[in-house]
């Protein structure tokens, strides 16, 4: 009888480590200090939305199954450094291997845990205070999908190093909008019309921009 409880509490250790593994796991990297949700920071670029099914979500990318969809993801740097990056994925279909690309310095990473896993996505050099950019690229897929990534994982950095859209990912993604008011003299009365112009520098006309000449 001892035999078979000692028999039964290993074989019930050995299920519940299983389960836990495959609900999230980790592959050995730093620390991350740094977590940056693709859900506000991240463009598809070069997507036809009318014909492609990899979607941008609240949750990150999803139905990722297109090779030339490259998934760009945003923050800004005030200081140079070296930083260590991960991302958060999942791979429900088997196994997928996908790169993360900063500048010329490229990192492949094989994604096959069916549970959310921290993977190290390569370490790189922030040269100067300014926007920087990771691109991810599918490069081979077992299944439909390359993988579902949530956010992108920085260690090097503190968070207030770092620039990038925390929470209400609508408003971060829009843009930001600035109204104008004008005094107007308090013996005025009766004004039929205001006129206001805007001129728009060549180039600064971007996607996200939002003008509005006349307006509350």
């Amino acid at each position: 009888m001892i035999v078979w409880s000692n028999l039964l509490w290993v074989l019930m250790v050995i299920f519940l480590n299983t389960c836990s593994k495959d609900v999230h796991s980790s592959i050995a990297g730093p620390e991350y200090s740094v977590q940056i949700p693709l859900a506000g920071n991240a463009w598809i670029v070069g997507q036809d939305q009318k014909t492609e099914t990899t979607k941008l979500t609240d949750a990150g990318i999803r139905k990722w199954d297109n090779h030339d969809d490259k998934i760009r993801i945003f923050f800004y740097s005030d200081q140079s450094g070296d930083i260590d990056l991960g991302l958060k994925v999942r791979q429900e279909q088997g196994k997928s291997v996908i790169r993360a690309i900063y500048e010329n310095k490229v990192n492949t990473i094989t994604v096959q845990n069916p549970g959310w896993s921290t993977l190290p996505a390569g370490s790189v050099h922030l040269e100067g205070a300014g926007y920087h950019f990771i691109d991810l690229e599918g490069i081979e897929k077992d299944g439909d999908y390359f993988a579902d990534v949530s956010d992108l994982l920085i260690s090097g950095m503190d968070s207030e190093d770092l620039v990038f859209v925390r929470d209400e990912f609508y408003w971060g993604r829009r843009g930001p909008s600035v109204h104008l008011n004008f005094p107007i003299p308090a013996e005025e009365k009766d004004v039929e019309y205001f006129y206001s112009e805007l001129m728009i520098p060549s180039g600064q006309d971007v996607i996200g921009s939002y003008f509005m000449a006349n307006g509350f």
